[in-house]
């Protein structure tokens, strides 16, 4: 995966001596008051630095340790009118891979033009997303999860796309999309989302 994003790569770590958690945080304006100094794009955190940085934080967590690799996108990184991208992407390669990809939306807007925006606009960023790894020849595990997060809301954050929607994609896409801020794999590498 690592040499198929040659040159898209942001903030690339290496985990593969094992993780139980990951906490992701999308450095955007929204949240600009708390971040820190020489800090930007789509952060990984094994620990978070601070505890307020929770509120806006993604959190993966996984029963067994696993040896996982995270980066997030550089700006453009297709170079592709009309194409998204979503914020993170998470892989294992080793035995029993996985794929995870992360769009976080840190508004904590209340207006509903906001809302009609975020049913679909962070799903074309993951689906856009998985097509250009297509396109890559990047390796794509059979296990694939798309996470949407609006962790800044995320009270209400599970009913701002419709179950429906995200049901019409699996069945005529093949692509498994949540909406939660805390996804956790048990030891048969089952996921769910739970609270954070």
């Amino acid at each position: 995966m690592k040499s198929s994003l040659k040159g898209k790569l942001s903030n690339y770590c290496d985990y593969s001596e094992g993780a139980t958690q990951l906490f992701i945080i999308d450095w955007t304006s929204e949240i600009k008051d708390y971040k820190p100094q020489n800090v930007g794009g789509c952060c990984s955190y094994i620990e978070l630095p601070n505890q307020e940085f929770n509120n806006f934080a993604v959190k993966l967590s996984f029963e067994e340790a696993q040896p996982i690799e995270f980066t997030g996108l550089k700006n453009s990184a297709w170079r592709k009118n009309s194409i998204g991208q979503c914020d993170a992407i998470i892989w294992k390669q080793e035995k029993e891979p996985f794929l995870i990809l992360v769009e976080i939306k840190n508004s904590n807007s209340r207006s509903d033009e906001t809302w009609e925006v975020y049913k679909d606009k962070p799903i074309k960023q993951i689906l856009d997303t998985l097509s250009q790894l297509k396109e890559l020849d990047a390796p794509l595990p059979r296990k694939f999860v798309g996470l949407i997060s609006f962790p800044r809301i995320n009270k209400f954050s599970a009913s701002i796309i419709p179950h429906q929607k995200l049901r019409d994609i699996a069945i005529n896409k093949g692509v498994g999309i949540e909406v939660g801020d805390h996804l956790h794999f048990d030891k048969k590498g089952v996921f769910a989302v739970r609270a954070k």
